[in-house]
């Protein structure tokens, strides 16, 4: 009986057959192995550049021993520049020319403690600002917040904000240093941005601060914020300090432009113009304008800044909020009408009615901001998310009152 199994093996195509004769193990192991290596170089780089750009480490330590007062301060100077972090975010520069401003050329003095300070320093502060970007913004000196207040009110005022670094880095520093311990300030100045308010967010802040202020976790005059390593925060924290990331999203959007005409989606431009010219807003802070009650959660965030205000007067300072509107929420009316589409009013008068029922001490800067606004004043920079020095001369003025009242009271 005849067999159907075939007995005969056909030979290969003649491309496997090529490829067979022409690629060994070996070869595909060292093609394999330099792969390997390339991927492993890119992934170094990344989390150098992670490092030595982003200073992706410092979140993480809490140093309760500072630098010594005599160390080395520095001074960086900028020469004159066009655009801010919104048209930098639009990643095409061409696109966002009618809404660039001019910064002036400036030397910027920083402290040996690096903060945004003069030295030498002085032993004594009466008030001390803390807070991110807000609190320390200016392209001079003189135009930051602190500078701003030290004039009006005649008495020294310390920076100890830092950019970069979101609400809490700077106040849980400051709980956490050693350095004010003998010379107290009478006043510490937190300014809280109003795309920021949310009770849950303060609730983990103030969990820092006390933990900074008891030493939990300590050694050898540094701590670990091991809050920055739960994976949530990770999670959002990895993406944002990859170098590679930042640059394929640039990339990215430059072709997006190029093919569709649309700009970086967390970039909005204005549909008129405001203040005499167009504006780019922060499509991040427009969607905290739809947050509900319980995303705002005023209660968490009352019940956290008591806490807060009570660890900072067992130190016998006196803490001051200052509530800081959004520019979306400024110049709300140049906002496109898809952008202004369920968004709900603003948190801050709440806020502030009920800090003040529960004893806490609050400036609110949104009705003089509004006013200003209507009045055709520009007082955020049109490219950036910032204010600007007018924007922050009278965030100065109408805190100043409250501050020397501060500083005058028992």
């Amino acid at each position: 009986m005849a067999s159907h199994i075939k007995t005969e093996i056909s030979p290969p195509p003649p491309l496997l057959g090529a490829f067979e004769n022409h690629v060994s193990p070996r070869r595909c192991l060292v093609v394999s192995a330099l792969i390997g290596l390339v991927w492993l170089g890119l992934g170094v780089g990344d989390w150098f550049m992670r490092f030595h750009w982003f200073g992706w480490h410092r979140d993480f330590i809490v140093r309760t021993v500072t630098a010594p007062a005599d160390g080395v301060a520095r001074t960086v100077t900028n020469s004159p520049l066009s655009g801010g972090d919104l048209s930098s975010l639009a990643a095409f520069p061409s696109a966002v020319l009618k809404y660039q401003q001019e910064r002036p050329a400036a030397t910027n003095h920083f402290d040996s403690f690096g903060f945004r300070n003069v030295s030498p320093l002085l032993k004594h502060y009466p008030v001390v600002v803390v807070g991110d970007s807000y609190s320390t913004c200016g392209p001079c000196d003189e135009d930051t917040l602190p500078s701003q207040l030290a004039s009006i009110l005649g008495v020294p005022v310390y920076d100890h904000a830092m950019a970069g670094r979101g609400t809490f880095w700077a106040i849980v520093r400051f709980f956490a240093s050693e350095r004010f311990r003998d010379n107290e300030p009478r006043v510490l100045i937190w300014p809280v941005i109003e795309r920021e308010i949310a009770g849950g967010y303060f609730e983990g802040g103030l969990y820092q601060v006390l933990s900074a202020k008891s030493g939990t976790g300590t050694a050898g005059g540094s701590g670990i914020d091991w809050g920055q390593l739960n994976p949530k925060t990770l999670h959002q924290n990895l993406p944002n300090t990859s170098a590679f990331g930042l640059l394929s999203s640039r990339i990215w959007n430059r072709a997006r432009y190029a093919m569709f005409g649309q700009l970086n989606p967390v970039v909005t431009p204005s549909a008129c113009d405001a203040a005499g010219g167009p504006m780019l807003f922060y499509t991040e802070a427009l969607m905290t304008e739809r947050w509900s009650d319980d995303q705002r959660s005023v209660s968490q965030l009352v019940h956290a800044s008591s806490n807060l205000t009570a660890a900072a007067q067992q130190r016998g300072m006196s803490l001051l909020f200052v509530l800081v509107p959004d520019k979306e929420r400024i110049y709300s009316d140049a906002l496109p009408e898809y952008a202004r589409q369920n968004v709900r009013p603003t948190v801050l008068p709440d806020v502030e009615q009920r800090f003040r029922a529960a004893g806490l001490k609050v400036v609110n800067l949104l009705p003089a901001f509004q006013s200003a606004a209507q009045h055709g004043e520009l007082l955020y920079w049109r490219d950036d998310t910032h204010w600007d020095p007018a924007g922050v001369r009278l965030a100065a003025q109408i805190a100043a009152p409250e501050v020397r009242r501060l500083l005058n009271s028992p």
